[in-house]
């Protein structure tokens, strides 16, 4: 951050400059300062006649001078020195004061500034920030049926591994023991297995229904109380460590 120092007749002003500060900007801010009502002005070096841009890229400890500017036609040397007169000021009321603000989406190069009062410019905002929240709800209502869509996908993969589940019960169908010892275990399998198929659907609509409900609420919770995979998980290994031990001491065959 730099800072400037800017001189109008008696009064002066420091001026802090940020880098990126629009030009525009800091002509409003000196406007305001030394109520100038929106006229015009321009900057000099202190003892030389040479205008200075007001702008971000100006060295720090700089003095300039404030002029106002000499209206068209004047063959006055100084506006100012009407205008910083006793009898002027008496004499003439006081014109409303208006800031000068950057026009939104003007193309560089182009009169930067116009008159804008408080009121409008308070409006400008509300009408930006109402743009901003309508934007923001626009892109979570996307989340939303984004979030809604893969849970729709992740209830048909549990179904597709029920049905998958049922296929390998039916193919324990096929298969018998080679003693009637082995019919026990056999037989535990495959309940074990139509379990897990059972397990696989219901877990997965009562998941689908807990996201689905939840998806929607205006703030979600940090726990959203889905039904756990422990259960499914559970079943199908027992049914599988049950056929597994069938096949590792050779008491099935195919029937």
């Amino acid at each position: 951050m730099k800072e400037v120092t800017i001189r109008y007749g008696l009064d002066s002003c420091g001026l802090s400059l940020y880098e990126g500060a629009e030009p525009a900007s800091l002509n409003c801010a000196v406007d305001a300062f030394f109520n100038l009502g929106g006229v015009p002005f321009f900057l000099t070096l202190v003892g030389s006649p040479s205008v200075v841009p007001l702008s971000a890229a100006l060295p720090p400890g700089v003095t300039l001078q404030l002029h106002l500017a000499r209206p068209r036609g004047s063959t006055s040397p100084r506006l100012a020195q009407r205008a910083m007169s006793p009898a002027a000021s008496s004499a003439t009321p006081a014109a409303p004061v208006t800031l000068e603000m950057p026009m939104v989406g003007q193309a560089a190069g182009a009169d930067a500034t116009c008159p804008v009062s408080f009121e409008a410019r308070s409006n400008f905002m509300a009408e930006s920030m109402a743009k901003v929240a309508a934007a923001t709800e626009s892109i979570d209502r996307f989340s939303r049926l984004s979030t809604d869509m893969s849970n729709e996908r992740t209830l048909l993969a549990w179904t597709r591994t029920g049905m998958a589940g049922l296929r390998t019960a039916f193919a324990y169908l096929a298969v018998v023991g080679t003693e009637s010892s082995w019919e026990i275990p056999l037989g535990f399998a495959r309940l074990a297995m139509i379990s897990a198929v059972l397990v696989a659907v219901i877990s997965g609509n009562m998941r689908y229904i807990a996201i689905k409900r939840l998806t929607f609420l205006p703030v979600p919770p940090q726990h959203f109380g889905r039904i756990s995979m422990h259960w499914y998980e559970t079943v199908l290994a027992m049914s599988l460590i049950a056929i597994c031990c069938c096949m590792y001491a050779n008491g099935v065959k195919k029937g």
